[in-house]
């Protein structure tokens, strides 16, 4: 009896780290828009370990719909956990970017300017209707830089521009 105790403590914390390990990994992806731009050269050994979470995520699914099958669906938490899982993954897959487009919320673009370089690098320059710009450089890394705009004439003059 002891023993069936102590395992399904150690069955409950199990299943509240995987719930809390879900809720990070979308949360992560689901905010990459903002913090892609300010960790530099670190993006593509992230990237990396998402995608590995990913991977995983999904292994630890199958695991789950397979022991829920077995035991019958009489667990309620494991259905918990594998509703849970099934849908993260799910919009991940579909949205792997984010489930909100946020560049939306800044503003309408009133010019968006591309350039690609060697190594399909790309810089994108977006004039918004709020009198402010985001310049994103991809390369490697992501690196942006904000500020306000103004124009004269036919000239369009940066104003406080973040380095």
């Amino acid at each position: 009896m002891v023993s069936n105790v102590k395992k399904s403590r150690k069955e409950k914390m199990k299943n509240k780290m995987l719930i809390i390990a879900t809720i990070v990994f979308f949360l992560t992806v689901n905010t990459a828009y903002y913090w892609q731009g300010k960790i530099g050269i670190f993006l593509i050994p992230i990237l990396l370990i998402l995608i590995v979470v990913y991977l995983g995520l999904g292994v630890l699914l199958l695991t789950q719909m397979f022991i829920l099958i077995s035991e019958k669906f009489t667990d309620k938490s494991r259905l918990v956990n594998v509703i849970l899982l099934a849908v993260v993954l799910t919009l991940t897959f579909f949205y792997p970017l984010g489930l909100v487009d946020f560049d939306t919320l800044e503003g309408e673009n009133i010019l968006i300017a591309e350039r690609e370089g060697s190594a399909n690098c790309m810089v994108t320059l977006k004039l918004k209707d709020n009198v402010t710009f985001k310049r994103r450089s991809v390369c490697f890394s992501v690196s942006e830089k904000k500020g306000d705009y103004h124009l004269q004439n036919y000239t369009i003059y940066f104003d406080n521009t973040n380095l």
